[in-house]
């Protein structure tokens, strides 16, 4: 018992000395420890214990539990264990905490545990330990040096069921105080509500009195202008209709003598016009009579025809053509014997 007890000091020194035996105490525990890997053996009492208390738990809660086998107590224990705790840390993402658990037994087979080795593992373990290794006496290096330490896996399953627990009373009282505090908003302004509806009701029925009265003054305005309007326009309209009766003679008169001006400058222009169009019919018949034919075989000239069209200025005849002569006296036919054209 001295060697041990010795070597649990010399473990406890050397990991202080190395600035790791509280490591894993200060890791911050998850808020819902729910995904466990549970060092242990499988056919340990205190592994079925703390089983029976998660899975009969009052509240329903429920854990993923995952087992990694290792021996318990013995020379072959502390490296079973650190076996196990190198295989979760390399799936340390899949869980939330590490639990090692056992049942009781002696102080010596409590040995193992204050290893060096073991409890430099657990020391610097990147997720939390929590131990339930089963006695009640003096805490052994791999106790001192996890993150929360029960005495029996029953206990260790008891506090995990309680972090689940506090935070459901959390949540409870938070509903509760949600509740109370929605009531209190919603009594607040149903009052406040009450209280503007009250005023918007006096408020709406004050517009609409100041309103009546308005509109009251409004219509004696306007029947007043109405009146005075229909009066001034009566007025008007008597002076209209002694224009409209004598206006008219007036436009009549003026517009005979107009009219009558305007007559006499019509027959003047027409008859200019007429002058001057018998002038220009005259020289148009002057020059159709010139142009006559029967004026210009009259000067002793005559109308040479070849196919009844009349032979132009560049026709140049040929030898046996039959061309056609008018003259005053009347028509004869000729027959090309020779052409002089030049």
């Amino acid at each position: 018992l001295g060697e041990l007890a010795k070597e649990k000091m010399e473990t406890i020194a050397r990991l202080k000395k190395e600035g790791v035996f509280y490591n894993n105490t200060l890791l911050h525990m998850p808020l819902l420890p729910q995904r466990l890997a549970v060092i242990s053996a499988s056919t340990s009492k205190g592994y079925s214990d703390l089983m029976v208390t998660l899975d009969d738990n009052p509240y329903g809660y429920r854990f993923d539990v995952t087992l990694f086998h290792a021996l318990l107590q013995g020379d072959g224990a502390v490296e079973s264990i650190r076996k196990q705790l190198l295989a979760i840390k390399v799936r340390r993402t899949q869980f939330d905490a590490v639990l090692i658990i056992r049942g009781g037994g002696s102080e010596i087979g409590m040995a193992c545990y204050d290893h060096y080795a073991l409890a430099g593992e657990v020391a610097s373990f990147p997720l939390p330990v929590i131990t339930g290794i089963g006695h009640s006496t003096n805490d052994t290096v791999v106790e001192m040096v996890s993150n929360i330490n029960k005495i029996t896996p029953t206990d260790v399953a008891h506090y995990l069921i309680g972090c689940f627990r506090t935070f459901g009373q959390r949540i409870e009282n938070a509903f509760q105080m949600l509740h109370l505090s929605a009531k209190i908003i919603i009594d607040s302004g149903r009052i406040q509500f009450n209280q503007v509806s009250n005023q918007f009701i006096l408020a709406s029925q004050s517009f609409v009195n100041d309103e009546k009265q308005s509109l009251g003054q409004t219509a004696m305005i306007i029947r007043d202008s109405v009146n005075s309007a229909v009066f001034n326009h009566r007025i008007a309209m008597g002076r209209f209709e002694n224009i409209l009766q004598s206006e008219p003679y007036n436009i009549l008169q003026k517009n005979e003598v107009t009219l009558a001006q305007h007559q006499k400058l019509l027959q003047l222009h027409n008859n200019l016009l007429l002058k001057k169009s018998a002038t220009m019919l005259e020289n148009i018949e002057h020059k159709v009579k010139i142009l006559d034919p029967k004026a210009i075989l009259m000067r002793g000239f005559t109308i040479t025809r070849h196919e009844g069209k009349a032979i132009k200025p560049g026709f140049v005849p040929t030898d046996g053509l039959a061309i056609e002569t008018e003259n005053l006296n009347g028509k004869f036919k000729s027959i090309i014997t020779e052409n002089q054209s030049s």
